[in-house]
């Protein structure tokens, strides 16, 4: 998977200029663009300007560059450290002097972010430049940036999938999905052992024989790694795409279970045991239903009152095993090295069903939303750890949340040695990454690109505009005054320069962090007890400005719907206030209600024509269900994880959304929310390592590359 990929070389005339002052020589040189006030200018050593771009090609690769003044950028690994990438198009430019004549050429490699390469590609179109793949194309001179078909074919009908019992024709992706998913789960190819081989990998088997040599590691690695992950942006079907994928094994996982060796003490079953959110096991349960038969690919749901009476017997009669990550953990209890159970509490042992589901050797585990698993420490991860299975699959779009640690836990569930080995991942991946040394972040994007597919909704769906905005809030007075006089008391309890130097308990520190986030929201939610009695809930500016925003959405369409995503209930409840005030009908989505509820409120939410408003918590909301049918989303704080506010929005940005979708974003900027904005963008920027792009390989790579390429045209 990628971020930014090479969209192909293109070659045209430069105008040679009479006042240029480097015509002498011939050959090959480092060149750049200038966008100047008309032209875009090419300069060469020391920057001396040789030529233009015609008027018409300035014109529209002119705004590709940037500002009147910039000049191109070539690729390079100090890029991907920081987001001045995001919204960049890259040009590695090469000037060929003419010998004769007033024309030169210039050869150039397009390098974008995915986002990005269907307008540059545009630009290029209408520039009357044609791009041109690379032929024999090497990954490993480019900095790990893979090259994109500029040209994707659509699949001959001979060429799709038949898959018994489906209505539903597969996407062009999701087939693609599916058959990475094969390829990767195939007994015939070890990725771990492709990845291990590969050139580049030459230094880590130094670093693991160190290890090995010190008992760190065992020194036999056994390349058994039957998985992989998932990691589509969020909508784009891989629901389909898994139960797809279970349905066309479904013949290998009878032969699995047959299967008896000596060695085998556990029961097998041919089911693949799918792990998901609560909140996400109707949709499960709904995708089943819509596109296969019925019957044609049966499940048992091991959840509830019902679970306790599930044997062995009835989970190898089906197809698929729908759980909740809960209910695993309770069924999961395991014995530890020191003989104490793990896995559960004293109240979850009192749960516990008849079927241990540790017990059971699985054809295939399925991890719905698999960063659930990120903290490796949690009973949850020790329990998702211990299970048995021949194949495993990581669905989720946000591999890596918070760090990279939340990638290894993912790692260690497909059991992708040695990079599972704590001391492997920490020499060869973390350390390196965080100290930016560009072996590291290689081996990263190596690995990330042999175990994970990823395809972004806007380069493979047509989907509407998506315009995101943030709304810079002031705070109303007297609660500015009080808000800096809280953080003035936080700094001097927790700051840098507290007095004395002391410690502290982290227990409090983030109970005054929260205190100070929900001051920005409203004063009653630092007040104990129910609080908005003592204010309106016009003391916040975040809800007037949204009750205004609201009502003038709301009026200028009969269909609209928007969702009002926020951390804190008790904001939300406040809202609710608000907008009940203004003659607002509205629903509700909270954590601790009960599934049939949350039910009945989305089916209102979605089909009542007066009740057009959502209020949810958006770590309940944030996955599983969809909210395609609303146009507009507000997120009233910034939250820590940036990950956590894109699936929000993207439980209406996604596949059948037909409306331009507005995200807002509420922020006290001179405040901790702020702050938070930093810490997330340096959250977003580490997260970009884990996809395929190198460190700081030598330029000559490029160079030689590029010598050859004009050299045989």
């Amino acid at each position: 998977m990628t971020n930014i990929s090479c969209l192909g070389f293109f070659t045209t005339l430069v105008i040679i200029n009479s006042d240029s002052s480097n015509q002498s020589g011939s050959g090959l040189q480092d060149a750049v663009f200038h966008r100047g006030r008309n032209n875009l200018h090419i300069l060469c050593s020391n920057y001396e300007k040789v030529g233009d771009l015609n008027d018409h090609q300035s014109h529209f690769l002119g705004p590709l560059i940037g500002e009147i003044g910039q000049l191109s950028e070539p690729l390079t690994s100090r890029l991907f450290v920081g987001n001045s990438y995001l919204n960049k198009v890259f040009l590695r430019l090469f000037y060929v002097q003419a010998q004769h004549g007033n024309t030169s050429h210039v050869h150039g490699f397009i390098f974008s972010p995915s986002v990005l390469a269907s307008h540059v590609m545009e630009a290029f179109t209408l520039s009357n430049i044609q791009i041109k793949k690379i032929p024999n194309y090497q990954p490993s001179h480019f900095f790990g940036v893979r090259q994109i078909n500029n040209s994707p074919q659509t699949l001959l009908p001979e060429e799709r999938l038949t898959v018994p019992g489906c209505r539903t024709t597969l996407m062009d992706h999701q087939q693609k999905a599916v058959e990475f998913i094969q390829r990767s789960e195939s007994d015939n190819i070890s990725i771990a052992h492709e990845i291990w081989t590969h050139p580049d990998n030459e230094w880590v088997k130094q670093v693991f024989s160190k290890a090995a040599a010190r008992g760190l590691v065992d020194k036999d690695i056994v390349f058994d790694s039957h998985g992989c992950i998932l990691a589509d942006d969020m909508g784009l079907g891989k629901t389909l795409t898994t139960l797809t994928t279970i349905q066309l094994s479904r013949n290998q996982a009878v032969l699995f279970a047959n299967e008896k060796l000596d060695r085998d003490v556990e029961m097998r079953t041919p089911a693949t045991l799918i792990i998901c959110p609560l909140s996400t096991l109707d949709n499960w349960i709904n995708e089943i239903n819509t596109h296969f038969d019925n019957g044609s690919l049966p499940y048992q749901v091991f959840y509830g009152k019902e679970r306790s009476t599930i044997q062995f017997q009835d989970i190898s009669r089906v197809a698929i095993v729908l759980a909740t990550y809960e209910s695993v953990c309770i069924s999961g209890i395991k014995e530890s090295n020191d003989g104490q159970q793990i896995g559960t509490s004293d109240q979850g042992r009192k749960k516990k069903s008849g079927l241990n589901l540790s017990n059971v050797r699985w054809f295939r585990i399925v991890l719905d939303e698999a960063h659930y698993m990120k903290d490796p420490k949690t009973n949850r991860s020790i329990v998702l750890l211990s299970l048995k299975a021949q194949r495993r699959l990581c669905l989720t779009g946000t591999p890596m949340q918070n760090n990279l640690g939340d990638l290894h836990n993912l790692l260690k569930f497909l059991r992708l040695e040695p990079w599972s080995n704590n001391s492997i991942w920490k020499q060869c991946v973390e350390l390196p990454v965080q100290l930016c040394d560009p072996r590291g972040i290689l081996t990263l994007q190596n690995l990330m690109n042999g175990i994970s597919m990823r395809r972004l909704k806007t380069t493979v769906l047509e989907l509407p505009e998506k315009v995101e905005r943030v709304i810079n809030i002031e705070l109303k007075s007297p609660w500015n005054q009080i808000y800096e006089k809280n953080h003035e008391t936080f700094a001097v309890q927790f700051g840098k320069n507290r007095v004395g130097g002391q410690g502290w308990n982290s227990s409090d520190f983030f109970g005054e962090l929260v205190d100070l986030r929900q001051l920005c929201d409203h004063p009653a939610l630092i007040e104990k007890g129910p609080g908005i009695n003592n204010y309106g809930w016009n003391e916040s500016s975040k809800i007037v400005h949204l009750v205004g925003d609201v009502k003038d959405f709301l009026c200028s369409g009969a269909v609209n719907r928007v969702v009002i995503f926020s951390e804190f209930k008790r904001f939300l409840e406040i809202i609710g206030i608000a907008l009940n005030d203004q003659g607002f009908r509205f629903t509700t989505h909270y954590g601790k209600t009960d599934n049939e509820t949350r039910k009945n409120n989305l089916d209102r939410f979605r089909g009542d024509s007066q009740c057009r408003i959502l209020l949810a918590t958006i770590k309940t909301a944030g996955v599983g269900i969809d909210l395609r049918c609303a146009q507009k989303v507000y997120i009233m704080e910034p939250t820590w994880n940036p990950a956590v506010e894109e699936q929000a929005v993207d439980r209406l940005y996604r596949i059948g959304q037909k409306s331009k979708v507005q995200v807002v974003r509420y922020c006290v900027m001179n405040s901790i929310e702020g702050n938070i904005f930093q810490i997330k963008r340096k959250k977003a920027e580490l997260a970009m390592l884990s996809v395929p792009l190198s460190g700081n390989l030598e330029f000559e790579l490029v160079r030689r590359s590029m010598r050859e390429k004009i050299s045989t045209t």
